[in-house]
């Protein structure tokens, strides 16, 4: 999760991650989809992803 987790601070998001969770806090809806979506992308490159249940 260090990949992530530099990829998180390298783009300016405003995600705090414990353990397994992480929490996206922006400005607006557009910009908490557009955070979700850089997570989510980052999260599959390194063979991750989130579980539908937890959208």
């Amino acid at each position: 999760m260090k990949e992530f987790d530099e990829f998180v601070e390298r783009e300016g998001l405003s995600v705090i991650r414990y353990a397994d969770d992480i929490i996206g806090f922006e400005n607006s809806q557009n910009e908490c989809l557009e955070s979700k979506e850089k997570c989510e992308a980052k999260l599959l490159s390194i063979g991750l992803s989130i579980k539908d249940e937890k959208q």
